[in-house]
């Protein structure tokens, strides 16, 4: 009996140390913990290094053609847009400065036009990945809200019989509505879709098709197909092109 008492006396002595460590280790730890920033240092001199604010005004007061590689625009154009979508992207100065619209729209900008990574957008423009993120998911939804209307609306008949005549007139080629295109859009893999979206080019993409009149003025006319689809364009033409001829006029020589 005395050993077995003193056998037990001894394992809860071990239970007893083995939890006064991991208490220790875990008051350690916490002591050890750094506080979060309430803005990372990197972030604090936005104004002074970030790319809006530095090298984007150098290139909008002296090299536009250099504005316009990064941004695929000249700063009137861009100016224009802002004018547009400055309602949606104007936020209270609240806790935090905002960024300004401008700033926002920049950073989608950057990030469409360049195809970069959005961690490097966000690092160029000093700004968090979140922020960056949030900023060009709004800008591209004011984007096609404000402008849709203005850009986008369907041509009318008689818009139909011009672009026909013009591409007669211009290029030559008569019984034309418009010049069919696509480009690869990069994606991820879908879940289950086997190789349906593999392209030729070893990589994973859907088609984006769109149409252009006689002056490369896109017209509301696009279509997505997966990227290993060889049909496409024809699929477009098809089901687009021939819902457009419906609408002409019976009298119509492009008809």
């Amino acid at each position: 009996m005395p050993a077995v008492c003193e056998r037990r006396r001894l394992a809860l002595l071990a239970i007893r140390i083995a939890l006064l460590l991991i208490v220790r280790r875990r008051q350690e730890r916490r002591r050890r913990r750094r506080p979060r920033w309430w803005v990372r240092p990197v972030f604090v001199a936005r104004r002074q290094e970030g790319l809006y604010h530095t090298a984007m005004q150098r290139m909008r007061e002296g090299d536009h053609e250099l504005f316009r590689k990064f941004f695929r625009m000249t700063p009137v154009l861009f100016d224009e847009v802002l004018r547009f979508v400055l309602p949606d992207l104007t936020r209270q100065h609240v806790v935090r400065e905002p960024l300004e619209p401008g700033e926002r729209l920049a950073i989608a900008l950057s990030y469409l036009a360049s195809g970069q990574d959005i961690c490097n957008v966000a690092l160029a423009f000093r700004v968090g990945i979140e922020t960056a993120r949030r900023c060009i998911h709004e800008t591209c939804r004011a984007i096609w809200e404000r402008l849709k209307d203005h850009f986008m609306q369907t041509p009318t008949k008689a818009q139909w019989e011009e672009i026909a005549r013009d591409f007669a007139l211009r290029w030559q080629f008569p019984n034309c509505l418009g010049a069919v295109d696509g480009k690869h859009v990069a994606i991820v893999c879908p879940p289950n879709s086997g190789s349906k979206f593999y392209n030729y080019k070893g990589s994973y993409s859907v088609v984006l098709m769109a149409v252009v009149d006689n002056a490369v003025l896109r017209t509301p006319l696009e279509s997505q197909r997966p990227g290993g689809a060889s049909y496409c364009a024809l699929s477009l033409c098809t089901r687009v092109m021939w819902t457009t001829l419906s609408r002409l006029p019976a009298s119509s020589t492009t008809s």
